[in-house]
């Protein structure tokens, strides 16, 4: 159950919520690659790892993207 839960996905509103950063924040910090990059579940969504979220609230100035 908890592996199912690391494995879910956040959309971006819960997102701002959860960060409390607005829209236009995220997307430049992903551009810079200081927050995680999103996964496209649709045509017009998406959507960001929970496990990549956690990881960048528990240190947002150390946060780097990988690859």
């Amino acid at each position: 159950m908890a592996e199912i839960i690391k494995q879910a996905l956040v959309r971006r509103k819960q997102v701002e919520i959860e960060t409390g950063l607005p829209r236009s924040s995220i997307y430049a910090k992903m551009r810079a690659g200081t927050f995680p990059r999103n996964v496209r579940i649709g045509t017009r969504s998406v959507a960001w790892r929970r496990v990549d979220v956690d990881a960048w609230i528990a240190d947002p100035a150390g946060y780097r993207v990988e690859g």
